[in-house]
């Protein structure tokens, strides 16, 4: 019982201080970040890998084709992704092909992968 008694107190304490200082806000806050931003890579590489050859395939192209685009590898990735889901999967047109053909599909996952 005593033991609980100290646990209690001690996280109280922890707990108080952290409401007080400005530094530890921030740090939980960086850590709550960091957190949320590695659950949410674990559950897009989980989807990435589900991916077929054939989608990674068209997926490497258009990462190769917008090589030189203003935006960081990891923005234009979920483009391509976010591309290729809105394909067909009977589709033969490369993602490069289809978006010039598909302008909305385009916006919408310029949009949804923060490309603008």
């Amino acid at each position: 019982m005593a033991i609980s008694n100290i646990d209690c107190h001690w996280f109280e304490f922890m707990h108080l201080r952290a409401a007080t200082s400005g530094l530890t806000k921030r740090c939980i806050m960086k850590f709550k970040f960091l957190a949320a931003f590695l659950l949410g890579s674990a559950c897009i590489g989980g989807a990435a890998f589900a991916q077929s050859a054939d989608d990674k395939k068209w997926i490497s192209q258009c990462l190769v084709d917008n090589q030189g685009a203003k935006a960081s590898a990891a923005v234009v990735a979920a483009y391509c992704g976010c591309m290729n889901n809105k394909m067909s999967d009977n589709e033969t047109r490369s993602i490069t092909e289809w978006e010039k053909a598909n302008p909305n599909a385009r916006r919408a996952c310029e949009r949804e992968s923060g490309w603008n």
